[in-house]
């Protein structure tokens, strides 16, 4: 009976029978070669001609045959007598045979990634036969072809990695994609919103300009429209810059026990465009379950498709302001947004009486009939919609005033069939009637949904900690997960920090040296935090270089959002750029976010922290002195 033979063609020729290496003699380049040139015809049949015009076009007639017959004398040995069928003109295989270009063919329409797990490089990689110049060319042709479906695959996996959160591994496949097809515009693309949606803005414009340099290079053209559209839209957004000097690591945790909310709600936000309908997504949960993390997920996304997108982060101060999120959202950058110049001049005038950055870009702009600032920020939606679709994002909008969330819900009504789509992540509880009240309408007589994140399973923070530390035995990540679940109460906020600060070297059992005896701390806080919170923290702060850490305990102080001319002069730091290195250390590392009104604190629990025991009484004395002094 013939052995089974498992072969992989998707990289580097690699055979097997019956699970061995095979004899060295089917191993010569030409044996090979027919093999694969059987393995690949269809019904695993070629006729003699072609199998010789393939391999021995150099030979007179009677010795091509004589080789021929030769080789296939070698494939009966080292696989059975019966591998091969020759009756008449025809060579048939017709031993079992396990190739992955077969399971390739079956997976790569319904699960690409499955698929692309099977590409390991191209098509026979590496195989050369000399002197076989027909061979060479059909070789050449069938890796043209499983190139284009190779790509393809991992493209359309890295696409569906993304929309569960999984981004690491949507970048991994988009540079495996660029690697097999450096001028592919998908796998460029691909690789450049990957980067983008991770966090690194410097590594997706490297990435496009590598691209825009080969296409240059290899084929004398500039790069591709879409390509170029997407570079601009990334060059434009702000982004937090990896510090000079700091490691290319992966600094945000996966996404992990949120896919199946990130996914719905991606689902639903790009239905707008198909439906031509005004949608409300609302995200809830308690404090530290991820709200934030999921609302920067699904923002990334929104800008590397096209959308036109104003984000803000609600304060405590704007639930006196009944305003805050419209003049909020107005800073966001929608001056700048396609359409803009269908706004009427009334709503123009209005905008710019309210935000600098209007009033620079429309200084002709007045008013002709008198329009609220709500009236003239509707406009703005409406216009700037009809050119591309709108997200707008409000994270802790439960801080807002309640008048003004009511607002917005009516504003979606208006909108009616305009691309709009509001984001709002709320804290459970938080926001009283209006915010309860926008969260039982999503979905139901408001289009959209409303997700309600839930504690992490065991399984869950268990997946956290192999990502956290990999190379600790079972055993230890067990120990681990099982102290983290406990510390953490399943809230992902609280268990990212505690391992981030464990894979930087922190022992849970050393928590008792804080404070050091030489130091005096208030230690006291407003509620119990777990100890294990509080010493990531104190550890992930001390990591920070002197200049971030006391930028970090002025954003503390100030009030929310602050501006980085205040942050300078509070913490006498004259030189501007000496300033904005430490601000974009603490963005990079997360402790601090940034919108079109200034820079906050994602955490509220993170910014009491900071004021309060990573200052000594004096210190804190003296910044408050300062603050005062330039109020």
């Amino acid at each position: 009976m013939p052995a089974l033979v498992t072969v992989r063609l998707l990289g580097s020729p690699d055979i097997l029978i019956d699970g061995e290496a095979p004899p060295p003699d089917l191993m010569w380049r030409k044996h090979q070669a027919l093999c694969i040139a059987l393995w690949t015809a269809p019904e695993f049949t070629r006729s003699r001609d072609q199998l010789i015009g393939l391999l021995w076009s150099d030979k007179t007639d009677r010795a091509s045959r004589h080789s021929l017959n030769e080789a296939l004398r070698v494939i009966r040995r080292a696989v059975g007598d019966d591998a091969i069928d020759t009756t008449g003109d025809f060579v048939r295989w017709i031993a079992p045979v396990a190739l992955d270009i077969t399971d390739f063919s079956a997976l790569e329409a319904d699960t690409p990634a499955a698929a692309a797990a099977l590409v390991t490089g191209p098509f026979c990689d590496g195989l050369v036969v000399p002197g076989a110049q027909e061979l060479d060319a059909w070789l050449a042709a069938e890796r043209v072809r499983w190139q284009s479906r190779s790509v393809d695959v991992l493209v359309r996996a890295a696409g569906a990695a993304e929309d569960k959160g999984d981004v690491r591994e949507a970048r991994q496949l988009a540079e495996r994609a660029v690697a097999l097809n450096g001028l592919s515009e998908r796998a460029a693309q691909t690789l450049i919103r990957a980067h983008w949606i991770a966090g690194d803005r410097g590594a997706a414009l490297a990435a496009g300009e590598a691209y825009r340099a080969r296409v240059d290079r290899e084929l004398g053209l500039e790069i591709d429209e879409r390509t170029a559209t997407l570079l601009t839209r990334v060059s434009r957004e702000r982004r937090p810059a990896r510090p000079v000097g700091a490691p290319a690591v992966e600094r945000r945790s996966p996404l992990i026990g949120r896919e199946t909310v990130l996914g719905s709600l991606i689902e639903h936000w790009r239905k707008p465009a198909a439906l031509a309908q005004a949608r409300l997504l609302v995200v809830s949960g308690p404090a530290g379950s991820g709200r934030s993390r999921v609302l920067d997920e699904l923002v990334a996304r929104a800008v590397t498709s096209g959308v036109t997108v104003a984000m803000m982060r609600a304060v405590d101060a704007d639930a006196s302001n009944p305003d805050a999120a419209v003049l909020g959202l107005a800073r966001a950058g929608l001056d700048g947004a396609p359409g803009i110049g269908g706004v009427p001049a009334s709503a123009l005038a209005v905008l710019t009486t309210q935000v600098p950055a209007w009033a620079e870009r429309f200084r002709h702009a007045s008013a002709t009939t008198a329009t609220t600032l709500r009236d003239a920020f509707a406009a703005v939606v409406t216009a700037t919609a009809e050119e591309r679709p709108l997200l707008l994002a409000i994270d802790d909008a439960d801080r807002l005033n309640a008048d003004e969330l009511r607002w917005f819900a009516a504003l979606l009504r208006t909108a009616g069939t305009a691309q709009v789509t509001l984001l709002l992540t709320a804290r459970t509880g938080a926001g009283g009637d209006a915010t309860d009240d926008l969260i039982r309408r999503a979905g139901r007589d408001i289009p959209g949904a409303a997700v309600r994140l839930a504690p992490l399973t065991a399984a869950e923070l268990r997946g956290l900690v192999d990502w956290a530390v990999p190379d600790w035995s079972p055993e230890s990540r067990d120990r681990l997960a099982r102290r983290v679940s406990v510390e953490s109460a399943g809230l992902p906020a609280i268990a990212v920090d505690v391992l981030q600060a464990v894979r930087n070297g922190l022992s849970l059992d050393a928590n008792a040296a804080w404070p050091e005896p030489d130091q005096t701390l208030d230690q006291t806080l407003p509620g119990p935090l777990p100890e294990p919170l509080l010493a990531s923290v104190r550890a992930e702060f001390r990591r920070l270089s002197t200049d971030a850490q006391a930028v970090l305990t002025v954003v503390a102080m100030l009030d929310e959002p602050c501006d980085p001319v205040s942050v300078g002069t509070v913490a006498q730091m004259g030189d501007a750029a000496r300033r904005d290195a430490a601000l974009d250390e603490l963005e990079w590392q997360g402790w601090v976010v940034v919108d079109g009104r200034g820079y906050s604190f994602p955490a509220r629990t993170k910014r009491r922290l900071i004021a309060r025991e990573m200052l000594t009484p004096g210190q804190r004395r003296r910044l408050q002195e300062r603050i005062a002094a330039c109020s």
